[in-house]
């Protein structure tokens, strides 16, 4: 798919995705799916934000102090803010299995600034009745994650996953996807076969499977046991062999063929969760861009409407103008017509007047001549007369 800009998505919808307090596996991967498909994105520039979530380090660690000796797993996040590629941040991801019975607490170790430590709180004893459920598989089991400040400090660490930054390695999916398939596979809780040992182990070996880590895993010795900051530290000593045991029994073993199910199921969900994600954020895309056209066609339809109201109201005052010019016209054509006539007024005043003139003229014209006739008629009898 052609690379496109992006419309709706959210960085700190899917940054805020590992949960702070205990949360169960299963729920993880549901929330995180529901997140995902709210953002309007396309899949390509999904895959890319998804992938930019990189998992560095998995570490496996057992606790001395718990009296089952308990084992987790703890990944290290890396997400970069897709505004600045640049910036990133650092997350450390607990994921473990418990039972009801029994419940670690971890707090913040005031000797080691950024990690915790790890402390037993009993709860109720447990019932024979209970442990036996626990024994025969009947058990749910509690397959939990949560985010910690760092490393663990009081553990001895069983193993580490190396994954350079530089190399195709798993991301937030890929963990989140792991972890629920791992409790799908065997959601109850065995004492004996499926407990906390089975779980932190096969959630990495799964990882483990898919992508291919530099794997440090060697023997361990009691007088050097620290917990190292740089993995270019790590020496041979540091290093517990015995992953899967209690107070020198084996509990669990790895098994391949196991492991190797679980990881064909964890292809397949992986493939349908993000298939489900890239089906629902495509559609959520779809969905913003039919109301952007249709906001855009809106917008046209106003713009038109007003553009029509303009011309509208254009000739409307073109009509005006015209109107008052065809009245300034007329009132123009009244005063020359009134001007004309009052010029024929006074012309026919003026020619009467002339006409009157004339007669008179000519009036006086014939008594003058009368008056002269009679002068002359009188002045030719006195001369006879004489």
């Amino acid at each position: 798919m052609a690379s496109e800009p992006s419309t709706g998505w959210d960085f700190e919808l899917l940054h805020n995705q590992v949960p702070e307090t205990p949360a169960y596996v299963a729920k993880w991967k549901s929330t995180f799916e529901a997140n995902c498909c709210i953002l309007s994105d396309s899949s390509y520039h999904l895959r890319q934000r998804l992938g930019i979530q990189k998992i560095l380090e998995i570490r496996r660690f057992k606790s001395t102090n718990l009296p089952y000796y308990h084992e987790s797993l703890v990944a290290l996040l890396e997400a970069h803010d897709q505004p600045d590629p640049e910036r990133s941040t650092h997350k450390y991801i607990l994921i473990e299995r418990d039972v009801d019975c029994e419940t670690p607490i971890r707090e913040p170790d005031p000797d080691h600034e950024g990690q915790w430590k790890l402390r037993w709180k009993a709860a109720a004893r447990t019932k024979s009745g209970e442990l036996k459920r626990m024994a025969n598989g009947k058990t749910d089991a509690d397959d939990l994650v949560k985010l910690v400040g760092g490393w663990p400090t009081d553990e001895l660490e069983l193993s580490r996953l190396l994954y350079p930054t530089t190399e195709p390695g798993p991301t937030l999916v890929d963990l989140i996807v792991a972890a629920y398939v791992t409790h799908n596979s065997h959601s109850k809780y065995n004492l004996f076969r499926r407990q906390c040992y089975w779980y932190a182990a096969t959630v990495a070996d799964v990882l483990e499977s898919e992508f291919q880590p530099r794997r440090l895993r060697q023997r361990y010795d009691a007088a050097l046991k620290q917990s190292s900051e740089d993995s270019a530290k790590c020496s041979d000593q540091q290093f517990h062999p015995k992953d899967g045991s209690w107070n020198n029994f084996n509990i669990h073993k790895v098994q391949p063929g196991l492991v190797a199910e679980i990881h064909q199921e964890f292809l397949k969900e992986r493939y349908i969760l993000m298939k489900n994600i890239s089906d629902a954020t495509e559609k959520a895309l779809a969905q913003v861009r039919a109301r952007e056209e249709a906001e855009r066609r809106a917008e046209a339809d106003r713009e038109a409407r007003e553009e029509a109201e303009r011309r509208a109201e254009a000739d409307r005052e073109a009509r005006e103008v015209a109107e008052r010019r065809a009245e300034a016209d007329r009132e123009a054509r009244e005063v020359a017509e009134r001007k004309a006539k009052e010029i024929k007024e006074e012309a026919d005043a003026d020619r009467e007047a002339r006409e009157v003139a004339e007669r008179k003229a000519k009036e006086a014209d014939a008594r003058i001549a009368e008056l002269e006739a009679l002068l002359k008629l009188q002045h030719g009898t006195q001369s006879s007369k004489v």
